[in-house]
């Protein structure tokens, strides 16, 4: 799965599989590459964390899941309690994102 997400052709270094109900229902799976393009002086990384809401893909590689410094991180978010329109609002806006992306961000570090 994480080759397919990816885009990789390594093993992760690391995975993290996370579940919530509390502030937000959320399922997180997130992977750490074993190698980045960063590191040896390639362009820019683009986020890479897709965000689904209810098994439906909203926006692919969103930048507002993690903030710009996970921007190495791959996986996929999913949560139940996002709304089905949110691709056509802006996701930054939405008080839903700002707290999905605070947990997520805690849990990660």
């Amino acid at each position: 799965f994480y080759k397919y997400v990816a885009g990789a052709f390594d093993e992760p270094l690391y995975h993290l599989h996370y579940r919530a109900d509390a502030p937000l229902e959320v399922k997180a799976l997130f992977y750490v590459p074993s190698f980045h393009s960063e590191k040896y002086g390639m362009e820019r990384m683009e986020p890479g964390v897709s965000l689904y809401s209810r098994k439906v893909l909203i926006e692919s590689n969103s930048k507002d899941i993690l903030p710009d410094w996970l921007r190495f991180v791959k996986g996929v978010v999913d949560s139940e309690d996002l709304p089905l329109s949110i691709s056509r609002e802006k996701p930054q806006d939405t008080l839903l994102i700002k707290r999905l992306r605070n947990a997520l961000t805690r849990k990660f570090i």
